[in-house]
């Protein structure tokens, strides 16, 4: 094994398990896309994310991209390669398997869909997505060894999604968008950045039951607003999220309008809110039995 491979293992154990959690699919994917392909030659961009938080790479040496840090895409807007910790924690709640389809909207130069397309094998399929012309032109040439992959410049809100077994955002909205929610297999898993107007807000996991939409929010984050944010006079209460952040835990379910909020509501968003009431689980009873819930 050469010396970047094994770096490359070291910092895929790293990221995986930083949040407490294991995933041996996510480890197995970090370890084996090479970070490097994606980022053009150094020296790069690294930091916080924010311009005044940057600072550039003394050399080209790639080593120094298999650490927990942002990587600048296109500096000037505020564009980034983000933490892979961050993004392993929400593959992990993504939990992709092999054969699943998977919509990945925000991808970038594709680093972050490579890692996905690892994820879903040979048999799978991951349709990239990426609305910003310079980086959907590079991440349909850097992922073309991953031939499961088909690369989109378009929005995400324009992508037509019908049985997807995951959809992973990275690019903060506003509001959950309603093709996202119908377009998710039974099963099928969705995370994405719910955010105010400031960048901030939460990774939340929403999984498709027979009964609506259980939802487990991940930790705070901070992203680029996405193209096609609601104004704010129609998102509710959501600047007031982060106030709540100490009471993610609480959060089990998603309902939509018409549904109207009741006493376990967490977080109004107007036309849909974030509910610490779980959903109905039907437990099934043998033959001839009444199932219970």
């Amino acid at each position: 094994m050469d010396d970047l491979a094994r770096i490359r293992r070291a910092y895929a154990e790293y990221v995986t398990a930083c949040f407490g959690q294991w995933h041996e699919g996510v480890y197995a994917a970090f370890a084996s896309v090479p970070r490097e392909t994606f980022l053009g030659p150094g020296p790069w961009q690294i930091g916080a994310g924010v311009v005044k938080g940057r600072r550039e790479t003394l050399s080209d040496d790639p080593a120094i991209l298999y650490q927990n840090t942002a990587v600048a895409l296109i500096a000037e807007k505020n564009i980034n390669n983000g933490e892979p910790a961050l993004h392993a924690r929400a593959m992990t709640a993504l939990d992709v398997r092999p054969g699943e389809r998977v919509v990945h909207v925000g991808a970038g130069t594709g680093y972050y869909s490579a890692i996905l397309a690892e994820m879903a094998g040979p048999e799978g399929h991951v349709d990239a997505l990426e609305v910003e012309p310079s980086l959907a032109e590079q991440a349909c040439a850097n992922l073309v060894p991953w031939k499961q992959v088909s690369t989109h410049h378009m929005s995400g809100l324009d992508f037509p999604i019908a049985a997807a077994d995951a959809i992973y955002v990275n690019a903060g909205f506003n509001f959950f968008p309603r093709p996202w929610l119908d377009g998710l297999a039974a099963g099928g898993r969705l995370v994405m950045p719910l955010t105010g107007a400031e960048g901030w807000g939460l990774m939340i996991s929403i999984t498709r039951d027979s009964d609506g939409f259980a939802a487990e929010c991940l930790m705070p984050v901070g992203f680029i607003a996405a193209e096609g944010r609601l104004p704010a006079e129609k998102t509710g209460n959501l600047e007031r999220l982060r106030l709540q952040f100490q009471t993610i835990s609480e959060v089990q379910s998603l309902h939509l309008a018409p549904e109207p909020p009741d006493d376990s509501c967490w977080l109004d968003g107007g036309d849909w809110w974030l509910s610490r009431r779980p959903l109905k689980r039907v437990r099934w009873s043998l033959p001839g039995q009444t199932p219970r819930a």
